[in-house]
């Protein structure tokens, strides 16, 4: 990892562009625009006022600064020109302001969600929307940009409408909805689907299509005792899948057959897990027994935050170069999560799911209890969900943590220290920062090689060396950073470009759009679709290599000699092996 110069920002204002060339930060009044390679500025821009957020369009060419204090914006182009514009509130004040899909419109939210006000870059027509619900997630575009979904209040109601983008803003459609205080949407990335769901004090999850048809309406109250409702909600990325974070420790994922709940993943605090056991597939801790051979869960590699001091026995050969101070180590024996225990006086207790993410294929799940904040939960989705991973902290909680866009399986995270860790199926890595510098948040750029790391004042940026550190020896990090990709991405040629007109079309935006070459959109494994289980099982069945304290490797799976199958392994799949073992 190579790391460049710590430089000031105010309000967190720092960006990626989307097409991850260029960064944007504020200093006062003035907006920078560098490039992420060379870190030469493309340009500076002076505002009106103080810059309280930064917002780039979705085909990188523009930049939106909000100034609060002012109730006023104003976009800047990234490139240098002298083309500006300045969108004033006035009076009715200014919430948040962002953009649509086609980079030509801006949405404002005025003072107390009284309205949403379309701003037209192109022929400076002005759009209103009346009754947007009170919540930060009242809105969402569809993945082509073409729709816009929108919470309202209409008389004591919750309403969905759905707006053309295209056809001057106009209604579409409108819905009452089964929710009783809706508090935010999802639409899924295949557009085909939208979720909307309740608030903490009630427990509905609503499906719509993207015409605004009911599909069906799921309740995790269902059957339970139950008191808090949905604390998050997050699709995978065919579409496929729906993980419900509750307030009661449990995520639950909806398939798009049926919408029936497939699994629920329970996150136990009360009890040690042993990593040679894991859970079982109810969710279960599993404890050793003499019938132990009989569990068939997957054995979870647990990782634990140390100080390198307690690990100085290791040879200087096994540090990788810049992992120093805080490092990763397998626990061998039962551990228990450590918790908080919540102040029943306050508001907004800290409990429940609150951060359910999706790696970019769907292949895996990672998940935080807010009542245990230092702990990340992976899973590993298929026929059948199962804990492969628990990242157990000790210096504090899990702040931010982002998939990289371009690998199958790399999650980055950060816990407010000065050290960013890193997480694959082979194994972690830590990675000390600077001195001084508390990595509160951090987010990828397009091409995945490149980390933005923010502290409370300042910004940094972290380049993935793929290179050998040695010349031509291979370094203890090949095999962790080249981790091996499915998706393929690329941008069609930067001539096709898209001007500040009124002809602007969905295709002109699609040819800046990105291209996903990768046919293979199903949340399931491949070996499952393809019934190719003992090929699976014969490669999972080769050792890795033993763990270093800095750069820590999974168990080898030739330690799960009691296993027959593995839990994700059905018995249909299995044919007549089966059947002779029955005969």
């Amino acid at each position: 990892m190579k790391f460049s110069e710590f430089t000031k920002i105010t309000d967190h204002a720092v960006v990626l562009s989307p097409n991850g060339l260029c960064v944007a930060y504020a200093n006062q009044f003035r907006l920078i625009i560098q490039d992420i390679r060379t870190l030469a500025v493309v340009n500076v821009c002076r505002c009106a006022d103080t810059i309280s957020d930064i917002h780039w369009s979705p085909d990188s060419s523009l930049v939106l600064c909000i100034m609060r204090k002012r109730n006023s914006i104003q976009v800047w182009s990234a490139s240098p020109s002298n083309w500006s514009c300045k969108i004033d509130e006035g009076s009715t004040g200014l919430i948040d302001a962002c953009w649509a899909m086609d980079s030509r419109h801006i949405l404002t939210t005025c003072d107390y969600f009284l309205r949403i006000t379309v701003w037209s870059l192109s022929n400076t027509s002005v759009s209103y929307m009346k009754y947007p619900k009170a919540c930060p997630k009242n809105l969402a575009f569809s993945p082509g940009g073409r729709y816009l979904c929108l919470l309202e209040r209409r008389d004591l109601q919750d309403c969905m409408s759905i707006f053309d983008c295209q056809l001057e803003w106009r209604l579409v459609v409108n819905v009452q909805l089964p929710t009783k205080d809706s508090c935010g949407l999802e639409w899924s990335p295949d557009g085909r689907y939208i979720a909307v769901y309740d608030s903490c004090l009630y427990d509905t999850v609503a499906i719509f299509t993207a015409d605004g048809r009911h599909l069906h309406t799921f309740s995790m109250s269902k059957g339970e005792n139950y008191h808090l409702g949905v604390k998050s909600i997050a699709w995978s990325p065919s579409g496929q899948l729906l993980a419900i974070g509750g307030f009661d420790q449990k995520c639950r994922i909806l398939n798009h057959a049926n919408w029936s709940c497939l699994v629920v993943l329970q996150h136990p605090l009360s009890k040690p897990i042993a990593p040679q056991l894991g859970l079982s597939p109810t969710g279960e801790v599993l404890e050793s027994t003499l019938n132990s051979d009989s569990n068939r869960s997957y054995r979870v590699a647990i990782y634990q935050e140390e100080a390198s001091e307690q690990l100085a026995g290791n040879p200087p050969s096994a540090t990788p170069a810049g992992a120093v101070g805080r490092n990763y180590s397998i626990v061998s024996k039962p551990i228990q999560i450590p918790c908080l225990k919540p102040d029943p006086k306050k508001p907004n207790p800290k409990i429940g799911v609150g951060l359910c993410l999706f790696s970019p294929t769907g292949r895996y799940l990672v998940t935080r209890v807010d009542n245990a904040p230092g702990t990340l939960w992976v899973w590993r989705a298929g026929l059948r969900f199962s804990l492969i991973s628990i990242l157990t902290h000790t210096s504090g909680p899990v702040l931010s943590a982002a998939w990289d866009p371009q690998s199958t399986a790399r999650l980055a995270l950060c816990i407010g220290t000065d050290v960013v860790f890193m997480w694959t199926p082979q194994g972690c890595v830590a990675v000390e920062v600077g001195a001084h510098f508390s990595v509160r948040s951090l987010s990828w750029n397009f091409s995945g090689d490149a980390l933005l790391l923010k502290s409370s004042d300042e910004f940094c940026l972290c380049y993935l060396d793929h290179e050998s550190t040695a010349g031509n020896e291979p370094s203890a990090l090949d095999e962790f950073w080249i981790a091996p990709t499915s998706r393929v991405m690329r941008r069609l040629g930067e001539s096709d470009d898209v001007g500040l007109t009124d002809k602007t079309t969905d295709e002109a935006f699609l040819q800046n759009a990105m291209i996903e070459e990768d046919t293979d959109t199903s949340d399931m494994p491949r070996w499952a679709r393809n019934c190719e289980v003992d090929k699976q099982r014969e490669k999972e069945n080769h050792p890795t290599r033993s763990a270093s304290s800095q750069f820590s490797k999974s168990p080898p799976t030739s330690l799960r000699s009691g296993w027959k199958y593995p839990v994700t392994t059905p018995a249909f799949h299995r044919g007549a092996k089966t059947l002779a073992a029955k005969k």
